[in-house]
């Protein structure tokens, strides 16, 4: 894609998130459960994927979820519902929390929301957020746009260099090629 087509793709991939969370009336409905925070690639403005994050952070997790996961099944708003508990079963890089993943479809194209219910949302996720978001150029959001199309073209999962990766790689670490990144992550792992 060239450069004028991304940022085209990109707002496009904006524009159909923000009408899945109008439409499903998500936000508000979250918002009943606890403060509601859309994060990651929509809230920075560097959508790729067909996903969207949010965090719910609430007093009880685990009885907001539940909670909201039968009110939207009840709603029946998206095609699929899914639920995970990282706090009996918690994950290396994963929130310690309770996940809601919804599933729609939008044009033929797969969309996933997750939501994440905890009781805090790490200081140190939020303060990393708002440096993400303070760095942020058009040309550095280019990048990021450029290496999440790599990471797809190489077949490489959000588990294996996650968007998180990509921004840090990006906005602090100055890189720009795809293969540069897996080698930085490489050599953290070790």
């Amino acid at each position: 894609m060239y450069d004028a087509e991304m940022l085209k793709y990109s707002e496009n991939q904006k524009q159909i998130a923000n009408n899945i969370l109008a439409d499903s009336g998500l936000i508000p409905l979250l918002s009943k459960y606890g403060k509601c925070s859309v994060i990651g690639g929509l809230n920075l403005n560097v959508m790729f994927g067909p996903d969207i994050d949010i965090v719910v952070e609430t007093k009880n997790p685990r009885d907001a979820s539940v909670r909201a996961i039968m009110e939207l099944i009840e709603k029946r708003d998206f095609q699929k519902y899914q639920y995970g508990d990282f706090v009996k079963y918690p994950k290396k890089n994963r929130l310690k929390g309770f996940i809601v993943v919804l599933i729609s479809e939008v044009d033929g194209v797969k969309w996933e929301t997750e939501i994440w219910f905890v009781e805090k949302y790490p200081q140190d996720k939020i303060d990393r957020d708002l440096r993400f978001k303070e760095s942020l150029t058009p040309e550095n959001r280019l990048t990021i746009l450029r290496l999440k199309q790599a990471r797809e073209m190489q077949g490489d999962d959000k588990n294996r260099v996650s968007s998180t990766d990509i921004y840090r790689a990006v906005l602090e670490d100055g890189i720009t090629d795809y293969l540069k990144l897996r080698e930085l992550l490489i050599s953290e792992a070790d």
